[in-house]
């Protein structure tokens, strides 16, 4: 799509569910320049969240940015150990204790880590549990659960 469509179309979906912010995700939203679409969203009075995996720097005029670092290695570019305003890590099978120890080194303590149940089976949430109470027992900074409210709702 065109700035100018993605404008339209944000522009018409906010009269009837009106928001100040949008987020661009989904894939790698720095796989594309965004530089264009974030000036015209803020020009008509948005303010803007992308969130990346980590691996590819874009400097855009962003709002908030949520870093989610993907299995196996769970790497981050360096610029964006110093501009995350939060990290989430999808609690998948791959996730491990020393990857969940490792992300959070990799960002300063006041950045929360997010651990999120990949979905609402029940052994997705009981992993995420279990990463949750074993980073706190080890002392490890500013580790959150986060869960999807609109999974748990039913809401599309």
């Amino acid at each position: 799509m065109t700035v100018e469509a993605v404008a339209a179309t944000v522009a018409r979906l906010e009269k009837s569910w009106p928001a100040g912010w949008v987020c661009l995700t989904g894939g790698e939203p720095f796989a594309q320049s965004v530089e264009p679409l974030i000036d015209r969203l803020h020009a008509d009075g948005f303010r803007i969240q992308v969130e990346t995996n980590g691996t590819v720097f874009q400097d855009a005029r962003f709002d908030w940015v949520t870093v989610s670092p993907k299995p196996p290695r769970y790497n981050v570019s360096p610029e964006f150990t110093g501009l995350a305003n939060e990290v989430k890590l999808v609690v998948s099978k791959e996730l491990t204790m020393a990857a969940l120890r490792k992300v959070r080194a990799s960002f300063p303590a006041f950045v929360a880590v997010i651990l999120q149940p990949e979905s609402n089976k029940p052994e997705s949430r009981a992993k995420a549990f279990r990463l949750l109470r074993r980073a706190l027992s080890e002392g490890l900074a500013d580790v959150r659960l986060g869960i999807q409210l609109h999974r748990v709702f039913g809401l599309r």
